[in-house]
């Protein structure tokens, strides 16, 4: 098996493998007996630890990686100019992007940082104890709970902080999770996701979870399978990654009575029309991009082989992507915006669900005057770069929805909460007289919500706010299990 390498690049950047690969915005991750964690990036299988974690068991601190997969499929390979593996890595895991300088700007030098929403976020979050920030991964041999270990201790004068990044995933992995996402939880949407490699994608390589050790794929290995390492001798423990299918593999192979025999329900029609969405598109493509291609290029040089793909890349504003993927089969506004802000690289994207719009009911106050001071510089709204480049290696820009600008996001919120206590206290009467208290049913969410809610997590976090919408949800998900 090939040797343990450092990633050069997380000996200075804070980073929590668990909370980040299996937190809910990635779903080709799986941890191992081993304390480590193993998945698929494109068409390279991987395997990740903490240093920390192989010396002493504890979690934190820099990463190690190895690949388990020797060869890259021809017809998947990322680029001519494919990156070594700790480029890919290091893009893959945004470890450029410094969340302890995003912490200070949203603690110490954020001028808001009396409102609800922000102590929440830095104090709530950042003083819960480990087993609340430990996701459930799943029930081990004895039935048991397991739980992950808590953040690393960072030096001396650093404020704490939740070393959660957001990944930069390829775009059509992040559309098929979140098309799959829909009325789910974690450990099943990596099932499905799962599941759709195994139907029809390419197998990379097989690993044993207990002993480390890899071995070809059943598919092109001969008899008797030679394992590299010491095997467990339990095939059990033995686990295939696959390379995800591609939208033209999906839409020429994949059936809806294949897809509900693996459990895949009303999502299957979904995932099906998306994908023939996506490869009907193939009239008037842009070009493909050309080399010299930058580490955004190369994350979606396996998506861009589609022209539907391609042309998303290449819009401007966040606002223009959002109405395309919306076309699709199954895509409402809160998967399009997990697109955004997971494939596409909109950090100033947050996507809204019940539980966040719960939150944003709670914490995220209308009233207050640190709110409202940020809109003279906000009520124009309109667009601002972002500082990404897109598939042809121009800028990308991103734009304030017109709906819910700093005049009125503030407003909006409080009729949705209003409507939301009038919910609350609705009764019944029952034929015998009695009155009972209705079980509280949350308004629905519209288009002018979930910008309105947007524009208060811009005003107080700023270009980044996904990233801080990322904590809070990881924060209140395990809260719940």
């Amino acid at each position: 098996m090939s040797e343990w390498k450092l990633l050069k690049a997380s000996a200075t950047a804070h980073i929590h493998l668990p909370m980040t690969l299996c937190g809910g915005q990635c779903f080709r991750w799986r941890p191992t007996p081993r304390q480590t964690y193993v998945g698929v990036i494109h068409d390279r299988a991987f395997e990740l630890r903490h240093v920390q974690t192989a010396r002493d068991g504890h979690g934190g601190g820099p990463v190690e990686y190895r690949r388990l997969n020797d060869t890259v499929t021809p017809k998947r390979s990322l680029a001519r100019d494919a990156p070594d593996d700790a480029r890919l890595l290091t893009h893959y895991l945004a470890l450029d992007v410094s969340i302890q300088q995003l912490w200070d700007r949203w603690s110490t030098h954020n001028p808001h940082k009396t409102h609800p929403l922000v102590r929440h976020l830095v104090r709530d979050t950042a003083e819960a104890d480990a087993p609340q920030l430990a996701p459930v991964i799943g029930k081990s041999k004895d039935g048991k709970k397991g739980k992950l270990a808590p953040p690393p201790h960072l030096p001396t004068g650093e404020t704490p902080c939740i070393p959660i990044r957001v990944l930069r995933q390829d775009v059509h992995e992040t559309l098929l999770s979140f098309l799959c996402s829909q009325n789910n939880h974690v450990k099943r949407i990596t099932e499905m996701v799962e599941s759709l490699g195994r139907l029809y994608g390419t197998p990379l390589c097989e690993v044993d979870l207990a002993s480390g050790c890899t071995r070809p794929p059943a598919s092109v290995r001969r008899r008797p399978p030679a394992a590299r390492g010491a095997a467990t001798g339990k095939e059990a423990d033995w686990v295939t990654l696959y390379a995800l299918p591609s939208a033209a593999e999906l839409a020429a192979q994949a059936t809806e009575e294949v897809l509900r025999e693996h459990r895949y329900g009303y999502r299957s029609k979904y995932i099906i029309q998306s994908m023939k969405q996506i490869v009907a598109a193939r009239r008037t493509p842009t070009a493909a991009p050309t080399g010299g291609a930058s580490d955004a290029v190369r994350q979606h040089a396996v998506a861009a082989q589609e022209p539907f793909y391609r042309d998303l890349l290449a819009m401007d504003a966040a606002s223009a992507q959002r109405e395309a993927l919306l076309q699709l089969q199954g895509v409402g506004r809160k998967v399009a915006d997990c697109v955004l802000l997971f494939g596409l690289e909109r950090t100033d994207v947050v996507p809204v669900d019940t539980h966040m719009a719960q939150l944003a009911a709670v914490y995220l106050e209308p009233s207050s005057a640190a709110s409202r001071a940020a809109a003279p510089a906000r009520q124009q709204g309109g667009v601002k770069d972002t500082g990404r480049r897109g598939a042809g290696g121009k800028r990308m820009r991103s734009q304030t929805p017109a709906a819910a600008t700093a005049q009125n996001w503030q407003s909006i919120i409080a009729l949705w909460k209003e409507k939301q206590r009038e919910a609350v206290h609705k009764k019944t009467r029952r034929a015998d007289g009695e009155v009972r208290e209705k079980a509280p049913v949350p308004p629905p969410l519209a288009s002018i919500h979930h910008d309105a809610i947007q524009e208060g997590f811009r005003v107080l976090f700023g270009d980044h706010c996904g990233w801080a919408h990322s904590i809070l949800f990881y924060y209140h998900m395990t809260r719940k299990l």
